[in-house]
């Protein structure tokens, strides 16, 4: 990914962990993440390409010994990560013994709010 999508992805990002969840503003909507980036969210392909970039930002995240970012990029309809990011965290390693989905995202959401950025 180009690192202008990343940088604006991650500004966006970190500008939600920073408000630490406490009002709508602490997740971004995967429809202003492509609005911001260029891409469309009417496109299968460009919806496609958003996960890509989120996964990206995630490793980078990871392997810098950061929280993960990306658990904050949410649909707007279900404010819900998407089941990517889940199969992802599982490939990583990243789930706790018998952690389920709704507790680990709130476990990794915990940990980005609490993060200093």
């Amino acid at each position: 990914m180009d690192n202008i999508a990343l940088k604006t992805m991650r500004e966006m990002l970190v500008r939600a962990a920073k408000n630490g969840g406490s009002d709508e503003y602490g997740v971004v909507y995967y429809g202003d993440l492509m609005n911001a980036i260029g891409l469309d969210h009417e496109l299968a392909c460009d919806r496609g390409e958003l996960g890509g970039k989120l996964l990206e930002l995630n490793d980078i995240e990871v392997d810098a010994g950061r929280p993960i970012l990306g658990v904050l990029a949410v649909n707007k309809s279900s404010c819900a990560v998407s089941p990517g990011f889940f199969s992802y965290i599982d490939e990583r390693g990243l789930r706790i013994a018998g952690e389920g989905n709704d507790a680990l995202v709130v476990r990794l959401m915990n940990d980005v709010y609490s993060y200093s950025y």
